[in-house]
């Protein structure tokens, strides 16, 4: 049996009142034979301890059984709806347990257990209204308190959902699915310490609550360390293979990994279980952007805007993908309404003023690196893409500054070295354009080190070697670039000027 069935048990078993099974004829002479009351009644504390040893099937026989024979008998009715809500058969238990409020309408029990279902239910505001007659009745009941601050969780009513979650903590420390949702609430918050806190204590307590793990590798990954990231999502799905969330959470760490087909694999098994969950369409579009499949990602975030609610994100990618296709007045567009969404976003305005600086309006360039680089972050690429349009400018000290600060701020995050690339690369730009060429060369080759098949680092390096008379590896530059673009008119002139020169030198040195 899964942790997650413990979970719910010791739910149940510590919620239960002591009275919930009282003989419907108590006070009554004890008859010579059993009576309909009496036989509901052990009816019912069968299905309880059947509940409690997980024999779902004959708990709900002899549940069953006891509301043929006394069909309002409340007892067996909220029993039955915990069976139910063992094996997720929500809206079966949702059905008892209204029937059974009808007749206990003030029993903590059944309103804390209803709006756990109803939790599970995504119904997060019926949920609360239980919450809180539970707890108008018995304030410091603990299973009404840390199913409330779930709750309050899933409203990004974060403050409440703390109060509640430490509440309970404070008399139950070792409470391990406490302890995991004031750890997730701790990470939707930002604040990263307190949450591996919460979240490394709920799985030393037990190893096995999925919920923890996947939030644990979440921070792991929102703080780029993936390979912890992977292991916590890979213990997560061995607990629970069909977890949706885990499943883009992995696939959204093997794309920042450049894992691209384990996580298109996570990513299309997440909207089979998912089909019209939007930030899986955005995350695989993502993805498919980064393959270059453009029509792919198009597809991914068209869906996903239609099914709403709008995200920054998806019009950032799709800004990148119109960006890619040349369609630049609709990258424009894109970029504009991820903005207005998130007027912040470092992402959107360091790519915007990129776009600008490809097409020479470097003030409109300058304005968004500007603003980028005004923003909080820890995020050093916007340095290395103001270096870029300084360096168009021919402000090189300015440049230099920028892409030197950048460099040294670097990570070795896999995610980063495409503006590693560009920062060596434009760096490389300024020296040869100074005529510090030795400098220029070693810039050039460690742009090249990151991006093998960079076009434009070969042609400049490979011109760096005709200043420095390296005609042979100037050669090889050049025919390398002409096997990634095969078009490129300015290296293929290049070539010629070499061959008549090391014809030259043949013919003098003959």
């Amino acid at each position: 049996m899964s942790k997650e069935k413990d979970e719910k048990l010791r739910v149940y078993s510590s919620s239960r009142p002591p009275s919930l099974f009282k003989n419907p004829c108590k006070g009554k002479a004890p008859p010579r034979l059993p009576t309909l009351e009496d036989t509901a009644f052990s009816l019912t504390e069968n299905g309880n301890v059947y509940l409690l040893k997980r024999e779902y099937n004959e708990a709900l026989k002899a549940l069953n059984k006891a509301l043929e024979l006394l069909p309002d008998y409340a007892a067996a009715l909220q029993t039955r709806a915990e069976v139910y809500r063992m094996l997720d058969r929500y809206e079966e238990a949702l059905a008892d347990f209204n029937r059974a409020l009808q007749f206990e309408p003030n029993s903590v029990f059944a309103l804390t257990n209803r709006g756990e279902v109803y939790r599970m239910l995504h119904k997060p505001h019926e949920a609360l209204e239980d919450m809180n007659r539970a707890l108008q009745i018995r304030p410091d009941n603990p299973r009404a308190l840390e199913t409330r601050g779930a709750v309050y969780r899933k409203l990004e009513q974060y403050d409440k959902a703390l109060e509640d979650l430490s509440k309970v903590l404070a008399s139950e420390p070792s409470n391990s699915f406490a302890l995991g949702i004031r750890g997730s609430v701790y990470r939707l918050m930002g604040e990263y310490h307190e949450a591996m806190t919460d979240l490394d204590e709920a799985i030393k307590i037990d190893p096995e609550n999925a919920f923890a793990l996947e939030n644990r590798g979440n921070v792991h990954r929102l703080n780029n360390r993936y390979t912890e990231a992977l292991d916590d999502f890979d213990k997560a799905l061995q607990i629970k293979p069909e977890n949706a969330f885990v499943l883009r959470a992995r696939g959204e760490t093997y794309r920042m990994l450049y894992c691209y087909d384990k996580a298109i694999a996570d990513l299309n098994q997440a909207l089979e279980l998912r089909p019209n969950d939007v930030d899986t369409y955005e995350v695989r579009g993502a993805v498919y952007r980064m393959q270059a499949r453009y029509a792919e990602a198009l597809d991914d975030i068209n869906k996903a805007l239609d099914i709403g609610p709008a995200s920054s994100f998806a019009h950032l990618i799709r800004a990148e993908v119109y960006w890619k296709l040349k369609e630049h007045d609709k990258a424009i567009v894109e970029f504009e309404k991820a903005l207005e969404l998130e007027p912040t976003n470092v992402w959107a305005l360091c790519y915007r003023g990129e776009l600008y600086h490809e097409l020479g309006k470097l003030a409109e360039a300058l304005d968004d690196l500007n603003r980028a680089i005004s923003v909080p972050t820890t995020e050093w690429f916007p340095l290395a893409a103001r270096g870029a349009i300084y360096r168009s400018l021919k402000e090189y000290d300015k440049a230099l500054g920028d892409l030197n600060s950048a460099l040294e701020k670097k990570t070795d995050d896999l995610h980063d070295l495409e503006y590693q690339t560009k920062a060596h690369y434009h760096r490389g730009c300024i020296y040869k354009e100074t005529n510090r060429y030795k400098e220029a060369l070693d810039e050039f080759n460690m742009a090249l080190a990151r991006e093998s098949d960079n076009v434009n680092a070969l042609y400049e390096r490979g011109c760096v070697y005709l200043e420095l008379y390296q005609h042979k590896n100037a050669r090889s530059d050049f025919e390398n670039l002409l096997k990634f673009d095969s078009n490129h008119e300015e290296a293929k002139k290049q070539l010629i000027i070499i061959s008549d020169i090391l014809v030259g030198d043949s013919c003098t040195n003959g």
